[in-house]
């Protein structure tokens, strides 16, 4: 699924299965995932800020990144 840019539509996604979906071009401010079901998604970093995701998706979007967490 792709999230086009520049839509005035609120977005709303409450227990939603989300995987695979493409906000890459999506301004996410405001969005509230943390009740979502994911495994991968596609953001631009550059338009995440005020993104609200549970610590559990934390780190999957983390990995995504390339990132690494370790003890």
């Amino acid at each position: 699924m792709f999230v086009s840019k520049g839509s005035d539509e609120k977005m709303e996604f409450d227990r939603s299965w989300i995987d695979g979906i493409d906000f890459s071009e999506t301004v996410l401010k405001e969005i509230n995932l943390s009740s979502c079901d994911f495994e991968t998604i596609r953001i631009d970093v550059n338009r995440a800020k005020g993104l609200k995701i549970n610590q559990f998706q934390a780190t999957a979007l983390i990995a995504s990144f390339g990132i690494r967490v370790v003890e």
